[in-house]
């Protein structure tokens, strides 16, 4: 199971509107594999992620260098590592659910809540460090079943051809916003 994609729509989905409400074009893309726009097939260089090859001779996209790295090896040395690296990020002296922490945060009041954060027990974080361990060395990738990244959607924003509209289609199919576009974001 992927888990909880819903995210990732409702992201694509706002900046749908946005891309409307600015007069450009957008598309939304989903229903079929992902991994062809990462990079991971001879059809497209695709955006040039990393890939792994698993125990089972599978192709695994683990991160874009530099940029978006997944918390596995070859990013890390060892799911250990890993683990290590998420802890601190947020529970470490500048985490994210510290008080320490120098981002943005969800409350006004934040000093008040965030002390009532449960860190995780060093016997948890060990039990997680052993079944990450344990999943990346019997089958050669984390998670075990699914590719590190993925792709469920995508979204493609661009300038309309605003001739092509007004010869072609329907007038209503443009809005004022989108034949206005050039005038209002590119003077």
């Amino acid at each position: 199971m992927l888990g909880n994609l819903a995210p990732a729509y409702l992201m694509l989905e706002n900046m749908h509107l946005v891309a409307e409400a600015m007069g450009l074009g957008s598309v939304m893309f989903s229903g079929y594999v992902g991994v062809v726009m990462l990079g991971g097939t001879s059809l497209s260089k695709g955006f040039g992620f990393r890939f792994t090859t698993d125990k089972n001779g599978q192709g695994n996209p683990v991160g874009l260098d530099g940029i978006f790295e997944g918390y596995c090896p070859p990013y890390y040395h060892t799911m250990a590592d890993a683990v290590d690296a998420i802890v601190e990020k947020k529970f470490g002296s500048q985490g994210c659910f510290s008080a320490g922490y120098g981002g943005i945060v969800p409350f006004k009041q934040w000093e008040k809540i965030q002390p009532e954060f449960v860190q995780p027990s060093p016997k948890a974080i060990a039990m997680v460090k052993d079944y990450c361990t344990y999943v990346y060395e019997t089958y050669g990738r984390f998670p075990a079943t699914t590719d590190t990244m993925i792709l469920p959607v995508w979204l493609q924003v661009h300038h309309l051809d605003i001739d092509f509209y007004e010869k072609y289609m329907n007038k209503e199919l443009l809005t004022e916003t989108h034949r206005r576009h050039n005038e209002l974001w590119h003077k």
